[in-house]
């Protein structure tokens, strides 16, 4: 698996998805405790699937609605 796009997109990161980005799904890798955690975002028809590939590997992984205030630069949750 791959990820499409990166959080400046504001879209999910799920491969050749193009929905806009309504959850962020931060992670890390507990194997390495000094790296910092990771985010992507997510439409709702990913998020079961991007959360469960983190869980699957046993990265414990946290589930929020995306933070209108922190979107990228030049992002609305109005684009589309």
């Amino acid at each position: 698996m791959a990820l499409g796009r990166g959080r400046a997109d504001g879209v999910c990161q799920a491969r050749e998805c193009n929905a806009q980005a309504v959850w962020t799904i931060t992670w890390s890798n507990p194997k390495i405790p000094w790296a910092d955690s990771k985010t992507w975002l997510s439409c709702d028809e990913h998020r079961e699937f991007l959360s469960d590939y983190m869980k699957y590997r046993g990265f414990p992984c946290e589930i929020n609605p995306l933070d209108p205030t922190d979107q990228p630069d030049g992002y609305s949750t109005s684009d589309q």
